[in-house]
């Protein structure tokens, strides 16, 4: 057994484990932090609860465009890349502790807003830890074996939560309690993972990663391209809870179910098939698949008519998800050599961040502002769709660059 196998076996394990325990923190984050604060906070204060909404929902992208800074600002220091991974988790666990005790709806939002935040910081040093401890061609095999994990817990936990807020919403404390736990044992085995210090020799100027938007045409491209489909996926997740809610006047268990257990359903599925696909084929070309399945499923979701019908939209958009999310993660380390890896990964997640810190906000503005044009909820969702297909369109003209790139090692 090769050095490089060994370590990547080393690697697989304890990121299944971190995977498994963050897989119950993204059930919270996605779905059960949002129904606590409109059932709990929002109806028993009496306000309107547009701001916290938006606000707990693009908390962890204010993680992501905060990110820029988090790595280069720590090089100094020499700790371990899955150190520096660990230490936000950490951070995570002790603000879901504490929101178990909060008694008022910006109490709560702040508290889950910086629990949210936290686990965000770490991608592009996380990014860099599989760039370096994966072989190219086995990379997103070996990732989705970790996202695999998180799925299934991720299923489990949101049935468990909605079945708990379903019998009594008084109980939410004890769900937070063990995001709380997750967090904690989830930093542990993240620590335990084999890496190497990030290099004192770079950079520690975290707007020096911005220079490959313009220096390399491609990339700011790409990452224009991505910031326009984003935008759309993330203003409309937040409105599909809150068209369940209100609109539907579904129960908690109902809710869960449709919005967040059917779509990690249809995550966990797709994602073997999608972790193939990236590995062997032209990875935009995978992207332009994969916003297919978004353009149907958005558009279906708000125009179904029966719960069958959002059933199997949200199936659709749970399609796109799985690979979406696996692309996310790894489409920088099909362009770039692997010391520039992390520098490209925080200008992406950066610019996720700063979209996903808007979107919310705009989504819940446009929302109200569409209200005297007929259904506002399906006004939104073309919009939605649209924006997706448009992003097909523009990813044409360069689509023979999707493979020039590649990383030519066998290994």
């Amino acid at each position: 057994m090769s050095f490089s196998r060994t370590l990547a076996l080393a690697t697989i394990k304890r990121d299944i484990a971190r995977g498994i325990l963050e897989g119950v923190l993204q059930a919270g984050h996605q779905t059960i932090s949002l129904l606590v604060l409109i059932e709990v906070f929002v109806r028993n204060s009496g306000q309107s609860g547009d701001w916290a909404q938006a606000m707990v929902f693009s908390s962890s992208f204010i993680g992501m465009l905060l990110s820029v800074f988090y790595g280069p600002r720590l090089k100094p220091f020499g700790f371990r890349k899955a150190t520096l991974v660990s230490i936000p988790l950490l951070c995570s666990g002790v603000f879901l502790g504490v929101a178990a005790f909060a008694d008022s709806l910006i109490g709560f939002a702040c508290l889950v807003s910086l629990a949210q935040a936290f686990p965000a910081l770490k991608v592009p040093v996380q990014t860099q830890i599989y760039h370096e401890n994966f072989p190219v061609r086995r990379r997103a095999t070996y990732h989705g074996w970790s996202l695999m994990a998180a799925q299934v817990s991720t299923v489990l936990f949101a049935y468990f939560a909605g079945e708990v807020l379903d019998r009594d919403a008084d109980y939410w404390p004890v769900l937070f309690a063990i995001m709380s736990a997750s967090a904690l044992l989830a930093a542990y085995f993240t620590k335990k993972i084999p890496s190497r210090p990030l290099k004192r020799t770079m950079t520690t100027n975290p707007f020096y990663s911005l220079r490959w938007l313009y220096k390399d045409r491609l990339f700011g491209y790409l990452i224009s391209v991505w910031f326009m489909f984003g935008f759309a996926n993330l203003w409309i997740y937040p409105i599909r809870i809150v068209y369940l809610v209100d609109q539907m006047g579904l129960s908690p268990l109902k809710v869960t179910i449709l919005s967040s257990v059917i779509v990690e359903v249809a995550r966990l599925m797709f994602l073997p098939v999608w972790a193939r696909i990236f590995d062997r084929i032209n990875f935009i070309l995978s992207r332009m698949i994969m916003n297919a399945f978004f353009v149907v499923g958005i558009y279906m979701y708000f125009h179904a008519e029966t719960l069958w019908g959002i059933g199997l939209a949200s199936f659709l958009h749970g399609v796109g998800f799985s690979g979406g999310r696996l692309s996310w993660g790894l489409w920088v380390t099909r362009m770039v050599p692997k010391e520039r890896s992390g520098e490209y990964m925080a200008v992406h997640v950066g610019m996720t961040g700063l979209r996903g810190l808007i979107g919310p906000f705009l989504g819940f503005a446009m929302l109200n502002y569409l209200k005297p044009f007929g259904n506002h909820y399906q006004n939104i969702a073309m919009i939605s769709s649209g924006l997706f297909l448009l992003s097909i369109l523009m990813l044409i003209p360069v689509l023979k660059y999707g493979k020039a790139r590649d990383e030519l090692s066998p290994s």
